[in-house]
């Protein structure tokens, strides 16, 4: 079969991490042709996907990531799957994309759905379960979070379209840079941005789910380095491993349902203490860490996965 794979270049992967190089490898060690697309090789011909391809073997070698067997194109009808794993922002490049993807034809697998990546905002989503998250307040209004700041006295403020830790802040009731900061993530009060009540248990990490089908594969507890009050691998954290709790698993379980029902296959879940804060649908990490720390190959699951959407349809 061929596995389409839409992601940024590959000679940006660190093996060591990258969750899209262990499934191009999963991919390959179930037999399938693997294929590497830039996002702007797809196109439309006539109503039909156009894809402009590279044929690539995953390497276990740092300094190439890839080799690349050839150059093909094909139409929609002509691959059996698509992994969208463009790195986040999801901007109006990564928007584009999704819509062309919906041009796939019915009977073949797009991991995720395009349409659900594009509903499902990674940091807004989780508030349709204002439950299971701290207090979230959206907003462009500087006396929203400090309200917030008098009744909880720390707040984290991050923007609603960043990944990798990136602009997230947090801020204590008597501190004087929380202004200028929200100046700069409003862009002065023009656009909003998310404010969250301080989970204390931030400081023994946060737990990173990874889901298949909505259920659990696994847990990684990520750790912010010395001195930083983010968790994410990215901004230095590292990952540790850890069994999945009873919350995890409540979490996991509320979820399934809605992310089966929009086609996201492959989630990963932020989870601080027993608070939901993140569903990341656009290209989940930590399944290298995690399939190392359960000792099976995870990817396989997740190609098995896409090989019976096919068998099925």
């Amino acid at each position: 079969m061929r596995f389409l794979f839409i992601m940024d270049p590959p000679e940006r992967m660190n093996i060591k991490k990258d969750t899209t190089h262990l499934l191009m490898q999963g991919a390959q060690r179930r037999g399938h042709e693997v294929y590497y697309v830039a996002p702007h090789w797809v196109g439309l011909d006539n109503g039909k996907l156009d894809f402009r391809a590279q044929r690539v073997e995953p390497l276990d070698d740092p300094a190439r990531p890839v080799r690349v067997l050839g150059e093909a194109r094909f139409s929609g009808d002509q691959v059996d799957a698509v992994f969208l794993r463009t790195d986040p922002p999801f901007d109006d490049k990564y928007l584009l994309c999704t819509w062309l993807l919906d041009f796939m034809p019915d009977e073949k697998v797009v991991i995720n759905r395009p349409s659900s990546v594009r509903d499902c905002n990674e940091k807004i989503w989780a508030a349709r379960f204002p439950d299971l998250c701290p207090e979230t307040r959206i907003t462009a209004q500087i006396d929203d979070v400090q309200e917030m700041l008098d009744r909880h006295r720390r707040v984290i403020l991050k923007p609603t379209d960043q990944f990798a830790g990136r602009g997230i802040f947090l801020f204590s009731q008597d501190d004087s840079n929380m202004s200028a900061a929200f100046d700069l993530l409003t862009d002065h009060g023009s656009t909003q941005v998310i404010a969250q009540q301080f989970v204390p248990q931030a400081s023994e990490g946060d737990r990173r789910v990874l889901l298949l089908e909505g259920k659990p594969l696994g847990v990684v507890l990520r750790k912010a380095a010395e001195g930083e009050h983010r968790n994410n691998l990215a901004a230095g954290g590292s990952a540790n491993p850890a069994e999945l709790s009873d919350a995890d698993r409540a979490i996991a379980a509320r979820l399934e349902p809605e992310l089966v029902r929009r086609g996201l296959d492959f989630v990963g879940i932020d989870i601080l203490g027993d608070r939901l804060i993140e569903v990341n649908v656009t290209s989940p990490t930590c399944l290298r860490e995690l399939s190392h720390f359960v000792g099976r190959p995870l990817e396989e699951e997740v190609i098995a996965l896409a090989e019976r959407r096919l068998a099925r349809a």
